[in-house]
């Protein structure tokens, strides 16, 4: 692997495109199949998909883990690569306005939905019942409340870093964790950056893991990414051959495919006393896929290109749109279809469809957006 890498790496950016359609799928499921994700009380759990072969593909828990681990990798490597600590200092303050751009940009577009009538989810909710879709994908937003443009604004731009409401887009509940996460891993790269003895630097990072397991488990996928991205920019990543990067994507697979109330789950329960977190266990299969991809030639060239350029800049305005188009146009689909299983393939076409046809110009205004904020912070 080059040792230095100044701009994105196609491959992982590839792999956050993908991680956004496994998350759209999985809502997918909550609002249109809802008892094929097993965690609503009162359905049939047979039926359940959980703990399935192929669980791991529609895990959207999972796939935010795997955002918050590339999070930390990506934003501390190329600082920790050229031992730049005013990089580290400039991504704290730069972090949030970048992320509150298209935050409130997603917002106001669900105001626009609301104020057209162009929801429908109740009505979906009704024929599927779906408890996430009749409460909006759990937005929470309160009863008889009316929505406004200022205020969805506020929430996007703000609110949502600072409270985690996220009543106008649920998808934004991931914002104040991005957002923390992203001081934590900031943090624990510039100290270790001060840091001139590895045993020190690796001390580190098991005191911040350790800390951030303490106040919750999401943050631990940040310095997590921050130990792979420290161990890249020394170069003590191993290549892989075929045999073992097709053992850590088993590996990876396996963790991502994890439930507490499954086979692993029983067996470290009986082992331990206490079932191993399935935000830990996604944390560990995450970081198991950047490190065999990171590591492997011919996976980085397989998952580079232009469609991989596709993914990596569609997936924030993928992931930022993609509830309210399917509380509206991906509900619209499903009654037109008669609801069912031609609802839902309906409903998952529309989907996909508007919102990559929606999220163009948000890819546009958050590529420019960004390019702004690095002006203004390059100039301070």
């Amino acid at each position: 692997m080059p040792p230095h890498r100044t701009q994105k790496d196609e491959s992982l950016e590839a792999l956050r495109g993908i991680a956004a359609l496994v998350v759209i799928a999985w809502h997918l499921v909550l609002g249109f199949a809802p008892a094929r994700s097993g965690i609503f009380p009162g359905m049939d759990m047979a039926l359940s998909w959980v703990g399935r072969p192929w669980y791991a593909i529609i895990n959207g828990t999972a796939a935010v883990v795997f955002f918050f681990v590339l999070s930390g990798f990506v934003l501390t490597r190329q600082a920790l690569l050229d031992g730049n600590s005013r990089r580290l200092v400039v991504g704290i303050f730069k972090r949030w306005p970048r992320l509150a751009g298209p935050a409130a940009a997603s917002c106001a577009f669900s105001w626009m939905l609301f104020a057209s009538g162009a929801y429908h989810f109740r009505e979906a909710a009704a024929v599927t019942g779906s408890p996430w879709l009749a409460d909006f994908a759990y937005s929470s937003m309160p009863p008889g409340y009316v929505p406004n443009l200022a205020d969805a604004l506020l929430q996007g731009g703000a609110w949502t870093f600072l409270t985690g409401r996220a009543s106008y887009n649920s998808s934004l509940w991931t914002m104040r964790w991005e957002l923390l996460g992203s001081f934590v891993a900031f943090a624990t790269a510039l100290l270790a950056i001060h840091l001139r003895n590895d045993r020190a630097r690796f001390a580190l990072l098991f005191v911040a893991i350790a800390v951030a397991a303490y106040a919750n488990m999401l943050l631990v996928a940040f310095p997590a990414g921050v130990a792979c991205a420290l161990l890249s920019a020394q170069g003590r990543l191993p290549r892989f051959t075929a045999p073992a990067t097709v053992l850590l994507l088993l590996l990876a697979f396996t963790m991502a495919n994890y439930t507490e109330n499954g086979l692993l789950g029983r067996l470290s329960a009986e082992r331990w006393g206490r079932s191993l977190s399935e935000i830990l266990a996604y944390t560990v299969g995450a970081v198991l896929l950047l490190v065999a991809v990171e590591q492997n030639a011919w996976l980085r060239r397989l998952l580079s290109g232009r469609v991989a350029r596709f993914l990596g800049r569609m997936s924030f305005p993928v992931y930022l749109l993609h509830v309210p188009v399917l509380c509206s146009a991906g509900c619209m689909a499903f009654l037109a279809a008669g609801g069912g299983r031609a609802g839902l393939l309906a409903a998952a076409g529309a989907t996909l469809l508007f919102t990559v046809l929606l999220g163009w110009p948000l890819a546009w205004f958050d590529l420019r957006w960004t390019r702004l904020i690095n002006r203004i912070f390059t100039r301070s």
